[in-house]
């Protein structure tokens, strides 16, 4: 028995295979331990295949090698665990702040109802008071009146007659009777029905947590020869005559469109323009590689992505396909909407700071810097000379706020 366990241990060569290394790592703090004396020895001859003192110290070297390994695989989890938590705290620690700026708006949406319904309140309230005074006082002229005349049944006929005909035609009998009726019944109506306090509360909430409107300038060396800037390069117009600009890489020379002399690589942004009543126009972003000679390809596949109006009747998207946007009157003002990282940008009705409408969205994975663009189409000998603005920020904290009976 002794010799065959021997003669089983002696034949064992490393490297182990792999089955029989993991149960070794495993037990590697028992073996670690082990002194010579407890390890089998060979009672035989020296040579009769008994381990040797250098396989020993190689199992061992190995075994510390692979504890070694576990230990920085220890630490490693550690440090990920950590990180994990580290992680977890801050985003629990922004997720508290964002929130509590949500609370702080809906507690502003809430005082803001409240005084809308306060100040309508106090003015239906002052005009039933005066009302009231009025009503009062003719009922005090009329209580005086009854008393005069009740003291006239002890006077003669003749003098009777004479102080009634001077009572029945005074002028504050009169007024005290001609409040008969004069009563006008007031009622409540806030101009808010009760069930749209919240979407109309998520309207004004969704227009705050948007970024807060970029100032925003066109760059004069990407615009268009027939195009004319102005007001410090916030508007553009297609004039008549070709202005005299240099000829370079960055400007457009066949579509009369300009860029915004600032692009963005990440984050979030919004911007306006302001399109008025111009028949023909298009706004959106375009990479900042694509081509500015020919015409432009109006694509996302180019890197374009853009929204328009065509002949003042007819709002397009222009994807692949192009859409036809179902748009509700006719906007006087855009609201454009990058969300880089999301790949996301939404076109709005802006013409209500309060009330943002969805016209479209794009959805895409962008790539390198994107700015903004305005073509202002072609000026139609005249006819569609009217500019595009792009207008000073006007942000949630400079909205203008409703008068209190404007509820």
């Amino acid at each position: 028995m002794e010799s065959g366990l021997y003669r089983e241990w002696g034949v064992t060569r490393w490297p182990l295979p792999w089955p029989l290394r993991a149960p070794l790592a495993s037990l590697g703090a028992s073996l670690s331990v082990m002194t010579p004396d407890e390890m089998p020895t060979d009672s035989g001859p020296a040579g009769d295949q008994q381990v040797s003192q250098e396989e020993l110290a190689a199992l061992i070297s190995d075994l510390k090698q692979e504890q070694k390994k576990v230990e920085e695989q220890i630490a490693r989890l550690v440090n990920n665990r950590t990180r994990i938590v580290n992680e977890s705290d801050v985003f629990s620690w922004v997720i508290r702040s964002e929130f509590q700026e949500l609370h702080h708006l809906v507690d502003e949406e809430k005082a803001r109802c409240l005084e809308g319904v306060e100040g309508h309140t106090r003015g239906l309230v002052a005009s039933l008071d005066m009302q009231l005074e009025q009503a009062r006082g003719a009922r005090e002229r009329l209580v005086q009146a009854v008393g005069v005349l009740e003291q006239f049944g002890n006077e003669s006929h003749h003098e009777f007659i004479r102080k009634y005909h001077a009572m029945a035609s005074s002028a504050e009998l009169q007024q005290a009777r001609s409040l008969e009726g004069a009563f006008s019944p007031i009622s409540f109506k806030p101009g808010l029905h009760q069930a749209d306090i919240k979407l109309t509360a998520w309207k004004r909430l969704f227009r705050k947590v948007l970024p807060a409107p970029e100032s925003l300038k066109l760059d004069p060396a990407t615009a268009h020869p027939l195009l004319e800037l102005s007001k410090g390069n916030t508007v553009v117009q297609c004039g008549l005559l070709a202005q005299r600009r240099a000829s370079q890489p960055e400007r457009f020379d066949y579509s009369t469109c300009v860029l915004a002399s600032r692009g963005f690589s990440c984050g979030r942004h919004y911007w306006e323009v302001v399109v008025g009543s111009k028949s023909d126009w298009r706004l959106g972003v375009i990479k900042g590689t694509a081509s500015r000679k020919g015409k432009l390809p109006k694509s996302p596949g180019h890197g374009v992505w853009l929204i328009g109006l065509k002949e003042g009747r007819v709002y397009e998207a222009f994807g692949c396909p192009r859409a036809p946007l179902p748009v509700a009157g006719h906007p006087h003002r855009i609201g454009v909407y990058l969300h880089y990282e999301q790949g996301e940008l939404t076109f709005f009705d802006a013409d209500r700071p309060d009330d943002l409408r969805p016209l479209y969205t794009f959805q895409a994975d962008f790539q390198g810097k994107l700015y903004p663009i305005l073509d202002t189409c072609w000026h139609e000998r005249g006819s569609n000379s009217l500019p595009l603005v792009l207008p000073p920020p006007s942000g949630p904290s400079h909205l203008a706020r409703p008068q209190p009976t404007e509820l």
